[in-house]
């Protein structure tokens, strides 16, 4: 199409079309025929003179006035009033169109309307076809044709007369334009004096306004008549329509937007809501965005829209701390009032509340105004429950005060010296008889501690053998206060220990110590060691000062066991000392000193100087505190040196003065050891001393007792040949100490863990001096047990106080696991499993172990053996606790003149102790010496000591008895009163202590004790009789 534009030219169509460019000059001004503007102002520029319109198309315009359009071809288009355009279309005539209707063009000759396609041509409606360009144009012919005959009936007549003929009908042109807002019809020629038909036609939003020009009949009617008298010009004239828009607001905003407004408008109209309301949407046609609150509506009718809003909603969040719960946490309308309630748990109470816009913050059931989001929180506090301790006499209370509810606080009562705690009474505490132990804080508490006197003689002196036999089982705390530092081996001592030992029915504890390293000053390594120089040595036992801070310490761990009424061994005993005094005797050792030495007699006076202090500080503690020279000296000190070191320390300490006068030392011979190291000790050292006890350890076999080590491989234990070597060795202990009249303590016995089990890591055990560097073995489950209760019981059988050696869990003997202390964590041994010791090969225990005990070994030492019923030495009295067999071995019944009376033995339940008491019943009131309960003779010359009997009598009714000595006189010697007896005592129905001394002023033979019972018909309970000579 642009090609063949592009070979044409405007003259050339002026040449072809010369009648009707003339015509087009004549009819209308040339500058407004040539008017391109309506089809330039939305056309673009392409290449040359060629332009596309956004509505007609591509077309080529030189300026001349002739349009060449791609389709219609050569046109001529006139805008006379700027909105709409005149086509004069050659072979086609006029027609008229507009942009928002072509391609809809209207044909003044046909008076019609057709529409225009490229390919089709016109479509006549009328017809309902389409037509070419050439039918179209025939049919504009014909209509011309017709014009044309018309014009000459009327004009020239029959008779060939010319235009001027008066006589001919006049025709006059109409025509018929249109203002914007539609188009109007009724163009054309007319017979004067007709009536032409006109008629306007609004476009959509636009209405019928009138008709201006001459000769309308009706000029406000769209479709009217014109009485044509002459050329006529009217113009149809049109408006756009308005409309209402009506913009409403429901309650809880307003709006804007309502007014008249022109057709196709665009309007806008806003929400605003009130305060605690928001815009929801807009209802009512021809909104654009109903869910904006501003937004835009199209005008093209009458239109109503309302704006809604609606209560805005706000989350209320209710939050409880720890201690309590809340309500009210919900969605709530802007201003409602909401209650909140705090409920507490038990054992808290409500605070307050924390958060914006509540109306009492301290009251547990309030209001919040709802007028945003709001988060609030209920607060609560533990109860503090307030925890009052009181102590009666005998010790004191820590831990009162006020606690969080359902906490478990900590009591600890502290027995003063001479007594022991009893029990706690006044609320429910986790373990009421023990010293240390914990309260669950629910409530106010009121909480006593009651304590009784130690079980401690009231007598400053105890003999060994009844020491020994108070003593009975009990428990090595190892690897503490032996360390170079207390904890760096096992955990540090703690007061539960003691009350887990005297819960556990353990009734002595032995206290391993050293004194040596920083703990005492005073450098002995400047004297000479060599040979003859012993004179050289000037200094004292006062240039040697132990720490006062470890001796309170001490004192403080003595105090905790004695408290619990524990038998407590003070024993001297460690590394430092072994590698500072005890190796400097044993030649074989490379810190082996001559004996003639000055450093040799420095160390003598310096480890002298250290029992001094340990005597001093403890001089005025009761009996019940045991003092033990010196741990396993025999690996290093001969027999000799053994007698001599024990020598030079047992007169120390009985310097001392106080109680340590008659204080029940233990000693130990040296050279030999395990059961042979008693025998080692002189008889010199044994007659010097009546307060001795001899001591021994029993580790045998070692290939058993220490299996974890590479040399010893012995796993099991408890054949009747291991039973009878424990059974042969202490048969030799015992017929030792019957012989020497010297009772028997086992300070340490005991035997590896359990397959070489270390409690503290949950696996083997670290054995540095092993091959693989851990443990390679040990006993097995049950051999272990049997041992421990094999030698506990063979002990006990034949009247040896034993203390089993335990230094806790990371060690290899282990009983007590140290939970005591909070530094503790152990791992339970039936979790742990062992397939190779070779190549170590293990599954580890990770399950925590927090019990008290090795149960199994705990066990088997406490419930095995029997103590023997006749214990001890002859004394002053024989079978002091009726507990021999027969009961009354040693004891016999006298009745004088015709009194009645009857011995027998009581059973356990009247006991006061043991298994049994004697029974006297007397039926006569003939006096006190008519019925005499007798002693066997005790045979020796007491000549200046004191005589102190004792013992627990009561009676079936109240009555009353005496004590009393019988003096057997030395031969020569006249000795005076022969009957020394007591006062009278008077007896209740229970059990009391009855006391009677007396000095011996000569010298005698022997002294018999008898108990007279004959002036008051009862029946008399005697029991725990004892004797003390000083």
């Amino acid at each position: 199409m642009l090609n063949k534009a592009r070979q044409l030219n405007l003259p050339t169509m002026k040449k072809i079309f010369p009648y009707q460019i003339f015509l087009l000059s004549f009819l209308f001004p040339l500058e407004s025929i040539q008017s391109n503007d309506y089809l330039a102002k939305d056309s673009t520029s392409i290449v040359g003179n060629w332009k596309s319109s956004t509505w007609f198309g591509y077309y080529h315009d030189d300026g001349s006035g002739w349009v060449y359009h791609e389709d219609l071809e050569w046109i001529y288009p006139s805008s006379p009033d700027g909105n709409s355009i005149w086509i004069f279309v050659p072979l086609l005539d006029w027609a008229w169109t507009r942009q928002d209707l072509f391609p809809w063009m209207y044909f003044n000759k046909l008076q019609n309307w057709r529409y225009y396609n490229q390919e089709n041509g016109f479509y006549d409606y009328n017809k309902n076809a389409w037509q070419s360009n050439q039918v179209l144009s025939e049919e504009l012919q014909g209509k011309d044709a017709n014009q044309s005959a018309g014009e000459s009936n009327s004009t020239t007549g029959q008779n060939g007369g010319d235009d001027s003929d008066e006589s001919a009908p006049k025709t006059y042109s109409l025509h018929v334009f249109s203002g914007s807002g539609g188009f109007a019809t009724g163009s054309g020629s007319f017979l004067k004096g007709n009536l032409a038909s006109i008629s306007a036609t609004p476009e959509i939003g636009y209405y019928f306004m009138n008709w201006t020009g001459d000769g309308v009949l009706d000029s406000n009617a769209s479709s009217t008549s014109l009485l044509i008298d002459s050329n006529r010009t009217v113009t149809a004239n049109f408006s756009l329509m308005q409309y209402i828009l009506s913009v409403e607001a429901q309650s809880g905003g307003s709006v804007t937007g309502g007014n008249t407004y022109d057709f196709g408008q665009t309007v806008t109209i806003s929400a605003t809501p009130d305060t605690g309301y928001y815009f929801m949407n807009w209802t009512g046609d021809g909104v654009l965005d109903s869910n904006a609150s501003s937004t835009s509506i199209l005008i093209d009718a009458n239109r109503s829209v309302t704006a809604n809003f609606s209560l805005m909603q706000f989350g209320l969040t209710a939050l409880a701390q720890s201690g309590g719960s809340v309500t009210g946490g919900n969605t709530y309308d802007f201003g409602q009032s909401a209650t909140i309630t705090a409920t507490p748990d038990m054992g808290y109470y409500f605070v307050n509340w924390t958060g914006d816009g509540v109306l009492d913050t301290n009251a547990s059931s309030t209001s919040v105004l709802i007028d945003s989001n709001r988060t609030v929180t209920a607060n609560f506090s533990l109860l503090k429950p307030l925890l009052s301790i009181s102590a009666e006499a005998g010790g004191s209370v820590s831990g009162a005060g006020t606690y969080e509810y359902n906490s478990n606080i900590t009591v600890i009562a502290s027995p003063d010296s001479g007594y022991s705690f009893l029990h706690w009474s006044g609320a429910q505490v986790a373990n009421s008889s023990a010293a240390t132990t914990t309260i669950h804080m629910t409530e106010d508490v009121n909480l006593t501690a009651t304590f009784e006197a130690s079980p401690i003689s009231s007598l400053s002196k105890v003999e060994p053998f009844e020491m020994v036999r108070r003593m009975g089982r009990g428990i090595n705390l190892g690897n503490v206060l032996s360390a170079p530092e207390e904890g760096k081996w096992a955990p540090a001592a703690t007061q539960q220990y003691f009350a887990d030992l005297k819960d556990a029915n353990f009734t002595n504890v032995r206290l391993p110590m050293d004194f040596y390293g920083t703990r005492t000053s005073g450098d002995t390594s400047g004297y000479s060691s060599l040979s003859g120089t012993s004179g050289d040595f000037n200094g004292s036992m006062d240039d040697f000062v132990v720490s006062s801070v470890y001796l309170d310490r001490i004192e403080e761990i003595i105090n905790w066991s004695l408290n619990q009424g524990l038998i407590t061994v003070l024993d001297f005993h460690g590394g430092n000392l072994k590698s500072e005094f005890l190796h400097t005797f044993n030649p074989s050792n490379s810190h082996y000193l001559d004996p003639t030495s000055a450093r040799r007699a420095a160390d003598l006076v310096k480890f002298q100087s250290i029992w001094r202090a340990i005597a001093n500080r403890f001089k005025n503690y009761p009996p019940e505190l045991l003092f033990e020279i010196v741990n396993e000296p025999y690996f290093e000190l001969s027999a000799i040196e053994m007698d001599q070191l024990n020598s030079l320390v047992i007169s120390i300490i009985r310097a001392t003065g106080g109680k340590n006068n008659d204080r029940n030392l233990i000693i130990v011979g040296g050279g030999e050891n395990s059961y042979l190291a008693p025998q080692q000790i002189n008889s010199s050292i044994l007659a010097s001393d009546d307060q001795l006890i001899a001591t021994f350890h029993y580790y045998d076999p070692f290939s058993f007792t220490s299996s974890q080590k590479d040399q010893y491989d012995d796993n099991d234990w408890g054949t009747s040949v291991d039973k009878e070597s424990v059974n042969t060795h202490f048969d030799t202990v015992k017929t030792w100490s019957e012989t020497n009249q010297i009772p028997i303590y086992l300070g340490e016995f005991g035997a590896d863990n359990e397959n070489g089990y270390d409690y503290g890591s949950g696996t083997l055990r670290k054995i540095n001096s092993n091959a693989t560097g851990y443990a390679d073995g040990g006993p097995d489950e049950q051999s272990r047990i049997l041992y421990h209760q094999y030698v506990a019981q063979e002990a006990i059988n034949r009247g040896f106080a034993f203390s089993a050696w335990d230094s806790g869990p990371t060690s290899n003997k282990t009983i007590h696991k140290r939970n005591d202390s909070n530094l503790t964590s152990n791992f339970d041994l039936s979790s742990f499993a062992v397939s190779s010791f070779e190549i170590p090969t293990v599954t580890m225990s990770t399950v925590v172990d927090s019990t008290t005990w090795v149960s199994e070994i705990k066990e088997s030492i406490l419930n095995y053996g029997t103590w023997p019923d006749c214990y001890g030495p002859s004394g002053v009295i024989k079978n002091p606790g009726f507990e021999c067999s027969p009961y009354n071995e040693n004891w016999s019944l006298k009745l004088v003149s015709s009194s009645t009376a009857e011995i027998s033995e009581s059973n356990s339940t009247m006991a006061r102790t043991g298994d049994a008491a004697i029974q006297i019943k007397v039926s006569s009131d003939l006096g006190y010496n008519k019925v005499l309960l007798e002693n066997t003779s005790f045979v020796s010359d007491l000549n200046g000591k004191r005589i102190t009997v004792e013992c627990w009598v009561k009676s079936s009714v109240p009555a009353s008895f005496r004590m009393q000595l019988k003096i057997t006189e030395k031969e020569g010697v006249e000795y005076g009163n022969k009957y020394p007896s007591s006062d009278v005592f008077s007896t209740t129905t229970e059990y009391q202590k009855f006391i009677f001394r007396h000095t011996v002023n000569n010298s005698i033979d022997a002294v018999q004790f008898k108990l007279l019972l004959g002036k008051t018909p009862a029946t008399f309970f005697i029991d725990d009789c004892s004797a003390l000579i000083e």
